[in-house]
Protein backbone atom coordinates (compact mmCIF):
# COMPACT_ATOMS: atom_id res chain seq x y z
CA UNK A 1 0.00 0.00 0.00
CA UNK A 2 3.31 2.14 0.68
CA UNK A 3 3.88 2.72 -2.74
CA UNK A 4 0.67 4.23 -3.98
CA UNK A 5 1.75 7.10 -2.14
CA UNK A 6 5.04 7.24 -2.46
CA UNK A 7 5.75 8.54 -6.71
CA UNK A 8 9.59 7.43 -6.95
CA UNK A 9 8.48 3.66 -5.54
CA UNK A 10 9.06 1.36 -7.85
CA UNK A 11 5.52 -0.35 -7.51
CA UNK A 12 3.96 3.26 -7.68
CA UNK A 13 2.77 2.87 -11.47
CA UNK A 14 1.55 -1.01 -10.38
CA UNK A 15 0.27 0.04 -7.29
CA UNK A 16 -2.18 3.20 -8.91
CA UNK A 17 -3.50 0.40 -11.41
CA UNK A 18 -4.36 -1.92 -8.80
CA UNK A 19 -6.20 0.40 -6.48
CA UNK A 20 -8.22 1.38 -10.02
CA UNK A 21 -9.60 -2.47 -10.43
CA UNK A 22 -13.09 -3.48 -9.58
CA UNK A 23 -14.41 -5.10 -6.96
CA UNK A 24 -13.64 -4.63 -3.35
CA UNK A 25 -10.17 -3.61 -1.71
CA UNK A 26 -9.97 -5.22 1.72
CA UNK A 27 -7.61 -3.42 3.94
CA UNK A 28 -6.89 -4.55 7.07
CA UNK A 29 -6.39 -2.14 9.83
CA UNK A 30 -2.51 -3.30 10.90
CA UNK A 31 -1.59 -2.67 6.74
CA UNK A 32 -3.28 1.11 7.64
CA UNK A 33 -1.80 1.92 10.49
CA UNK A 34 2.02 0.48 9.01
CA UNK A 35 1.23 2.63 6.19
CA UNK A 36 0.58 5.74 7.38
CA UNK A 37 3.14 5.27 10.07
CA UNK A 38 5.76 5.05 7.57
CA UNK A 39 3.96 7.99 5.63
CA UNK A 40 4.11 10.46 8.33
CA UNK A 41 7.41 9.34 9.60
CA UNK A 42 9.02 9.47 5.69
CA UNK A 43 6.83 12.56 4.13
CA UNK A 44 5.26 14.23 7.42
CA UNK A 45 1.63 14.08 8.81
CA UNK A 46 0.05 16.03 5.91
CA UNK A 47 0.64 13.15 3.69
CA UNK A 48 -0.46 10.51 6.16
CA UNK A 49 -3.77 12.05 6.31
CA UNK A 50 -4.04 12.93 2.95
CA UNK A 51 -3.55 9.59 2.39
CA UNK A 52 -6.19 8.26 4.52
CA UNK A 53 -8.46 10.80 3.25
CA UNK A 54 -8.07 9.22 -0.29
CA UNK A 55 -8.58 5.81 1.00
CA UNK A 56 -11.42 6.65 2.74
CA UNK A 57 -12.94 8.34 -0.69
CA UNK A 58 -12.39 5.54 -2.64
CA UNK A 59 -15.89 3.52 -2.74
CA UNK A 60 -14.64 -0.20 -3.27
CA UNK A 61 -12.18 0.04 0.15
CA UNK A 62 -12.80 -2.17 2.74
CA UNK A 63 -11.42 -1.90 6.20
CA UNK A 64 -11.22 -4.69 8.46
CA UNK A 65 -10.36 -4.16 12.05
CA UNK A 66 -10.77 -7.62 13.70
CA UNK A 67 -7.94 -9.79 13.34
CA UNK A 68 -7.96 -12.84 14.67
CA UNK A 69 -4.33 -11.65 16.08
CA UNK A 70 -4.25 -14.98 17.62
CA UNK A 71 -4.48 -16.54 13.84
CA UNK A 72 -1.80 -14.13 12.58
CA UNK A 73 0.86 -14.91 15.44
CA UNK A 74 0.47 -18.63 14.29
CA UNK A 75 1.39 -17.89 10.72
CA UNK A 76 4.01 -15.92 11.92
CA UNK A 77 5.51 -19.07 13.57
CA UNK A 78 5.00 -21.45 10.51
CA UNK A 79 6.76 -18.80 8.65
CA UNK A 80 10.01 -17.61 10.51
CA UNK A 81 10.43 -13.56 8.58
CA UNK A 82 7.11 -12.73 8.38
CA UNK A 83 5.92 -9.81 9.76
CA UNK A 84 2.89 -9.90 11.87
CA UNK A 85 1.45 -7.19 9.35
CA UNK A 86 2.13 -9.58 6.44
CA UNK A 87 0.95 -12.42 8.74
CA UNK A 88 -2.37 -10.51 8.92
CA UNK A 89 -2.54 -10.19 5.83
CA UNK A 90 -2.36 -13.88 4.96
CA UNK A 91 -5.19 -14.44 7.53
CA UNK A 92 -7.45 -12.01 6.20
CA UNK A 93 -7.07 -13.29 2.88
CA UNK A 94 -7.26 -17.01 3.47
CA UNK A 95 -10.67 -16.15 6.06
CA UNK A 96 -12.26 -13.92 3.63
CA UNK A 97 -11.06 -15.97 0.32
CA UNK A 98 -9.66 -12.96 -1.53
CA UNK A 99 -6.62 -12.54 -3.00
CA UNK A 100 -3.58 -10.37 -1.96
CA UNK A 101 -2.78 -7.29 -3.41
CA UNK A 102 1.00 -7.65 -2.74
CA UNK A 103 4.43 -6.51 -5.37
CA UNK A 104 5.77 -9.20 -2.94
CA UNK A 105 5.82 -12.95 -4.22
CA UNK A 106 6.07 -14.92 -1.07
CA UNK A 107 3.01 -12.80 0.55
CA UNK A 108 0.68 -13.89 -2.29
CA UNK A 109 1.67 -17.39 -2.32
CA UNK A 110 1.27 -17.68 1.48
CA UNK A 111 -2.02 -16.08 1.08
CA UNK A 112 -2.94 -18.30 -1.60
CA UNK A 113 -2.68 -21.20 0.03
CA UNK A 114 -5.94 -21.88 0.92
Amino acid sequence: MFALFKVDDVHHAAARKEVERPGPLVVPSEVLVETLGLLGAQMGRPAAKAAADFLRRLPHVEFTHATALHEALLIQQEHPGLSIVDAAVVWHCRHLGVRAASFDAKLRRLASAF
